[in-house]
């Protein structure tokens, strides 16, 4: 099974143009896991997308996981 910052990686490199200034961090506690996500700001707009679409489809997707391993995750945008 993959960590869920990776996951969230492999899903971010197909939205952004400047992969190598990605960076995803996860953090974890007991019950509770944070994954910090830092690009460049063009890259933050598009991760977060219209009207807040692309990261309300990625946080469905990261409930779903997190649902499943019965923790709960925290996406954190960082610039």
């Amino acid at each position: 099974m993959l960590p869920i910052s990776e996951v969230i990686k492999n899903l971010l490199v197909e939205y952004i143009e400047d992969v190598e200034n990605l960076n995803v961090q996860e953090r974890a506690g007991e019950n509770t896991i944070l994954i910090q996500v830092d690009a460049r700001k063009e890259d933050i707009a598009k991760i977060i997308g219209r009207n807040g679409r692309n990261i309300t489809a990625l946080n469905t997707i990261v409930d779903a996981i997190a649902g499943k391993r019965k923790t709960r995750v925290h996406l954190h945008i960082v610039n």
